[in-house]
């Protein structure tokens, strides 16, 4: 705000001071009058005009009076990016959840309906003891050949016992393996693209993620939570107990290291965004700037109790906003005295990948292909040795007595 406008339009005399409380930022003010930061130091009285941003707060409104709005201002989060998918799931992520049960209860569907299919058809159409011989009479045969099936591994049409001998079940099993067909080759061409693509979890943009995966954020003074911390909603509860004070030095080093912590930052009504130390190009490159607003607000000057410049200022301000000169300046601001780079890389920050090229494939995209064969060695070596055990105990029991 530039001072001197107030002298050219009311003709008023004066000399100013400025007041700086760096330490406490917003400030605070005490049961026994006194206080710190901006808020302490008008209601004190050793400042006529407090500026900073500062929000429509109702706790400080009982100890100053706001002047009117002169910009609306939003405070989001800088989130941590989303990290890359384990590797174990490379072979499930290829269908959805919804997909992956459609076509379990196909195939169990599919097993118990051809069992079924193939006992009525013994017993309406088979004229021989020979012809109710067939395999798809015995619900274990009938859940592993429609298994393979599934993924394009037919029977052998030329061994009539691996066959349904009517037609009935021809037709079948002649439409399921039509089925699989497809089945399998969508699955192998999704397989395809996530092995070609890197698959990230799904990135943090709503108030609702920031409450239900527990996002720890912090900001350098409990200003940032004034506005949620009194709201009954439940995810606004949850975030505001996620938050924690810490100092810009203990910010920046943990900032610079990795993206575990998210950063509060606020965002100006001409879409720029005020950076404090610890939010600089080493700690933004682990970050990602949330689509969605945390809270937004107006923000107000502060004057004291029954100040005599209110009327005055107040018209002053209003002059102001409707000339749209806080946005110029605001742009002013950034062009002369902060980094437009840093405000780019902020911008961009929701980008993706932008820099990174093609790959080759390693142990980490294949080892959930190899976890199912391990699985699968595992599973067939249980299976032989009960088979073993149970064979031995049926041997014994057919043994003749002398």
């Amino acid at each position: 705000m530039k001072l001197h406008q107030l002298k050219d339009n009311y003709h008023v005399v004066f000399i100013y001071r400025l007041t700086t409380d760096p330490t406490n930022y917003w400030g605070d003010v005490f049961e026994n009058g006194t206080g710190n930061g901006v808020l302490g130091t008008v209601t004190m009285d050793k400042a006529d005009l407090g500026f900073s941003a500062f929000y429509s707060w109702p706790s400080s409104f009982k100890v100053v009076d706001f002047s009117n709005t002169h910009m609306r201002s939003s405070v989001t989060i800088l989130t941590p990016r989303p990290k890359l998918k384990p590797g174990y799931l490379i072979p499930i992520i290829p269908f959805s959840g919804a997909m992956w049960g459609a076509v379990g209860g196909c195939y169990v569907g599919a097993t118990y309906f051809m069992y079924l299919l193939q006992l009525l058809v013994n017993k309406m159409l088979a004229a021989e003891p020979n012809e109710r011989r067939n395999p798809f009479s015995q619900l274990g045969y009938s859940a592993f050949w429609l298994f393979a099936m599934l993924v394009s591994q037919g029977p052998h049409y030329r061994l009539d016992p691996l066959v349904p001998s009517h037609t009935p079940a021809r037709h079948f099993i002649a439409w399921f393996l039509v089925m699989g067909e497809v089945v399998c080759d969508s699955y192998s061409a999704g397989l395809a693209y996530v092995l070609s693509t890197p698959r990230y979890e799904p990135p943090i943009e709503t108030v609702e993620d920031l409450s239900s995966r527990h996002v720890i954020w912090a900001g350098n003074h409990p200003a940032w939570i004034w506005s949620i911390e009194e709201d009954e909603n439940p995810d606004l509860q949850a975030i505001t107990r996620n938050f924690r004070v810490l100092t810009e030095e203990r910010m920046n080093e943990i900032g610079r290291k990795s993206g575990d912590i998210a950063f509060g930052i606020e965002r100006l009504q001409g879409g720029h965004f005020t950076t404090e130390s610890h939010i600089n190009v080493d700690t933004v490159i682990h970050r990602r700037i949330m689509r969605g607003t945390l809270y937004w607000s107006h923000l107000q000057f502060l004057l004291r109790k029954g100040s005599p410049y209110k009327k005055h200022f107040n018209t002053l301000v209003t002059r102001l906003r409707e000339a749209g000169l806080p946005l110029y300046w605001e742009g002013e601001v950034i062009r002369l005295y902060m980094s437009e780079r840093l405000q780019l890389a902020i911008s961009t920050s929701r980008l993706m990948n932008n820099n990174e090229n093609a790959t080759k494939l390693n142990l980490n995209e294949l080892q959930g292909v190899f976890f199912l064969l391990f699985m699968g060695y595992v599973l067939g070596f249980i299976a032989f040795i009960i088979e073993l055990i149970l064979g031995h105990k049926h041997d014994r029991k057919e043994l003749p007595k002398y």
